[in-house]
């Protein structure tokens, strides 16, 4: 149990969430559900494209969270104006990247768009339980990096889905279609 080295604790449906301030920590957020566990720590925000070149954007820095009824918020977590938070759902693990303005994200090397299809990256880290398994796309995921757009789920032994991360999604907040959000 390392609820003793966290900041935040919240209770949801039948599982906790942990929390901890400091978004350079080694882990961030932890899911726990009976014996099984799921540590996630934001990692690189870069630039990518289809022949895998990357333009790093930001790492995540040294600042200090805050909770919000069920959201926990890192303020400028990769720079001014570009802020990270995690809404707990009772199922869902929602995480959030705000872009403030345009002008907060780096030009885009020639590099990345001579590649083809650049794309803004958010890398995650994640530790698991011995217990869970990993299915992406409805397959077990085998440890291999991976640029992943499709549902994530993270089942017990069991084969039970304990929380699963939806089709990542992007919109820009000007848009009037904000409240549905089209795939990246």
């Amino acid at each position: 149990d390392t609820s003793g080295a966290w900041d935040w604790k919240m209770e949801k449906n039948s599982f906790t969430v942990h929390g901890r301030s400091n978004f350079a920590s080694p882990a961030v957020i932890e899911y726990k559900k009976g014996s099984e566990w799921l540590h996630f720590k934001p990692d690189i925000l870069q630039y990518a494209n289809d022949t895998g070149a990357t333009q790093i954007i930001a790492a995540p820095r040294a600042v200090n969270g805050m909770v919000h009824g069920n959201t926990i918020t890192w303020p400028s977590a990769y720079g001014n104006g570009m802020d990270f938070s995690w809404e707990i759902e009772p199922s869902r693990l929602a995480k959030l990247l705000t872009i403030t303005r345009k002008n907060r994200l780096p030009r885009v090397n020639q590099i990345i768009r001579d590649g083809g299809n650049p794309v803004l990256e958010l890398n995650l880290e994640l530790a698991l339980s011995q217990g869970l398994k990993v299915l992406i796309g409805g397959k077990v995921w085998q440890g291999e990096e991976r640029d992943i757009q499709g549902l994530i789920e993270f089942q017990d032994a069991q084969g039970n889905t304990l929380w699963h991360f939806d089709t990542p999604l992007s919109w820009d907040s000007r848009d009037p279609l904000a409240k549905n959000p089209a795939n990246l």
